[in-house]
């Protein structure tokens, strides 16, 4: 839960800051594939342990 929830807020704050700066978006792009990643994989993760 804690997991979605982290991952809708960077979602929701990659948006804003795609419609504000769009440049700022391919100079930090790697940093955001980076938490993308990692948080799939706590959230795969906890979806394992839940089980």
């Amino acid at each position: 839960m804690l997991s979605l929830l982290s991952l809708t807020l960077v979602s929701l704050l990659l948006c804003i800051m795609m419609y504000y700066h769009p440049f700022i978006i391919c100079y930090y792009m790697p940093y955001y594939v980076l938490l993308s990643i990692v948080i799939c994989f706590n959230i795969f993760k906890y979806s394992i342990y839940s089980e």
